[in-house]
């Protein structure tokens, strides 16, 4: 699924969740390379530690502006709910947030 909305959009990852300090760049990539995912994060927003990540996330947009994104998560983000689709942890993501995600972007365009 994360394939098919990457090649849709031919979006990036960047990479807000815990895997950033448990796992290494390379540990990161051949998660990734083992589960086929096509692309590897490009990068990582920094840890202030407990539960800060929409200031992290905030503070990963000041210094590097992008036109467009959404946030996928399975902890609500504050701040954040027009960028924002929720991940269930049981399930994770599935065929059917792929629409949800494409309208949440093409809103973000308009």
């Amino acid at each position: 699924v994360l394939n098919r909305i990457l090649n849709i959009t031919n979006a990036e990852i960047v990479l807000t969740s815990q895997w950033r300090n448990e796992y290494t760049r390379n540990e990161i990539e051949a998660i990734f390379e083992h589960n086929k995912i096509v692309k590897n994060p490009i990068d990582c927003t920094i840890d202030l530690g407990g539960f800060c990540r929409s200031k992290e996330i905030e503070l990963f947009l000041e210094e590097n502006p992008v036109n467009n994104y959404v946030i996928l998560d399975d902890v609500f983000i504050e701040g954040f709910e027009n960028n924002y689709v929720e991940i269930n942890q049981d399930i994770g993501l599935t065929e059917d947030l792929i629409s949800i995600i494409l309208k949440k972007i093409k809103f973000l365009r308009n």
